[in-house]
């Protein structure tokens, strides 16, 4: 599972894509980096027509970018990706375990066999310590495997049901099906709330964009470009304006990324 830091390396996050097969591409850099880099120095140079004051405006903005962006971005497409394989295996489970010509092991293998990535590679090895378990040993095995996935209650309590049926048979399908059913409920839900999020975010950037609209305007009207440069940009009333300006909107955008890539929205941590 995603392991929470302060910092990663790029080998560290690139480890996390590749676990669901995909590796950080020159587009990830592109839109978590450089954009950010751009857009800083370009409302700072829209503000005060000085390029020292934008090249290190862009390199902290670009900073940011690497060190909170790419991270949670890379965050949000493993945490996607694995919930997902844990959905489509729950779905799979509870199909499978309703056929009574399967035993609880073949169905749990066919299962593993139509998931892929990380979560894949637990499954086979989860597997593979069963094979031979003891009636004691399949509880720690499945203790061992669930502990990856604290953050995921349904989940867990769904693999807590599985136990119970290799330990002591099918008695409790009925109750797989409700887990499986809640899972659903809970995709489709965390589905909805990044629809709402994405609103949100979109109606934040039509405002910083409406701002710079209007920065913009002052170039024109009333003053002209010559006199906003002389009795604007380079005065001191136009360096704490821009000061301020850019700590508001980095202050908003820095609180709205926390909660924009927030996206549990039933978890438990330990």
């Amino acid at each position: 599972m995603f392991r929470q830091k302060k910092r990663y390396t790029i080998d560290e996050l690139n480890a996390y894509k590749v676990a669901y097969g995909k590796p950080i591409a020159n587009v990830d850099y592109t839109v978590n980096i450089l954009v950010p880099s751009l857009v800083g120095g370009a409302v700072v140079f829209l503000l005060l027509h000085n390029f020292w004051v934008v090249l290190p405006v862009c390199l902290v903005y670009g900073l940011y970018g690497y060190r909170i962006l790419l991270p949670k971005n890379v965050q949000r497409f493993y945490l996607h990706q694995a919930f997902d394989q844990r959905n489509k295996f729950l779905n799979n489970l509870v199909q499978l375990l309703t056929d009574p010509s399967l035993s609880w092991f073949r169905a749990l293998s066919m299962a593993s066999e139509r998931c892929s990535g990380e979560f894949r590679d637990d499954l086979d090895q989860l597997l593979v310590h069963l094979q031979e378990a003891s009636t004691e040993e399949i509880p720690l095995h499945f203790a061992a495997f669930t502990e990856r996935y604290t953050s995921d209650v349904v989940f867990v309590l769904f693999m807590e049901q599985v136990e119970t049926i290799a330990l002591e048979g099918r008695t409790n399908i009925d109750m797989i099906r409700d887990l499986k059913t809640y899972h659903n409920q809970l995709r489709e839900e965390r589905k909805g709330f990044m629809q709402r999020k994405k609103r949100v975010a979109d109606q934040i950037v039509l405002y910083f964009f409406l701002s710079c609209a209007i920065i913009l305007g002052l170039h024109v009207y009333p003053l002209g470009l010559a006199q906003y440069v002389s009795s604007f940009a380079q005065s001191p009333v136009g360096w704490i304006t821009c000061g301020v300006y850019m700590v508001v909107i980095t202050v908003v955008f820095h609180k709205g990324f926390a909660c924009y890539y927030d996206d549990e929205i039933m978890e438990v941590t330990f």
